[in-house]
């Protein structure tokens, strides 16, 4: 009996074609439902909170999740602009300065990246942000382990600007680190750190990244 029980426990259980179709039915009408409201509260709620924070905020710009926000900074976005899921943005505190991500036209941004400002961070037209991209203009720490314990914060020598040109795509879950300029047409590997300036059309990869193909390559 008690192994009979078991092979219905983990081989599962066999139901009827018209209960699947039931089941399927159940299934779909339950994701479009989820989806429409999932639409809704992208258009409704979230997009006029960032709308409310950033300086500049674009045309027919989706952005499925208010994004997690630390500290104060400018934030534009331009046309046609498609955040999926949740990207954080973090911005340092700096005497007289105030940090700024500037978003451009026609990017998308995956869910979980995030951006860590001191200075600015500027993203070109057309850039595709994978998944879990993480970008930052600075170290985030001093070096010196005596600051550290301080809690000091990083000196302006440990903060440079970070500039994605057009139609550059960044694999997901690459690392972009302070002082970085990234050619037009570029591609970034997946899980890539790039710590050097990237040429147009090159093609890098590793840690740190590497050139793996240039421009006139095929």
């Amino acid at each position: 009996m008690l192994k009979r029980l078991s092979r219905i426990v983990l081989g599962g259980i066999r139901l009827p074609r018209v209960c699947l179709s039931v089941i399927r039915w159940i299934y779909k009408s339950l994701s479009f439902i989820v989806e429409v409201f999932r639409q809704l509260v992208a258009v409704w709620i979230v997009a006029p909170i960032v709308q409310a924070i950033a300086v500049d905020f674009g045309k027919h710009i989706s952005i499925e999740r208010i994004p997690y926000i630390w500290g104060k900074g400018k934030l534009s976005i331009g046309d046609n602009v498609r955040i999926s899921g949740k990207i954080s943005i973090a911005y340092s505190r700096r005497p007289n300065v105030v940090p700024e991500l500037i978003i451009g036209k026609n990017v998308f941004i995956g869910h979980g990246s995030a951006f860590m400002l001191a200075s600015s961070i500027t993203i070109g037209d057309y850039c595709l942000i994978g998944g879990g991209v993480r970008i930052q203009d600075n170290d985030g720490h001093p070096l010196d382990p005596e600051l550290r314990k301080r809690r000091e914060k990083v000196s302006d020598k440990n903060i440079a600007a970070v500039v994605l040109g057009e139609n550059v795509w960044v694999g997901a879950r690459a690392t972009i680190l302070k002082g970085v300029t990234i050619g037009d047409n570029a591609v970034i590997g997946t899980g890539s750190i790039v710590t050097k300036d990237v040429a147009a059309g090159a093609v890098v990869a590793g840690n740190p990244a590497r050139v793996i193909r240039g421009r006139g390559d095929v």
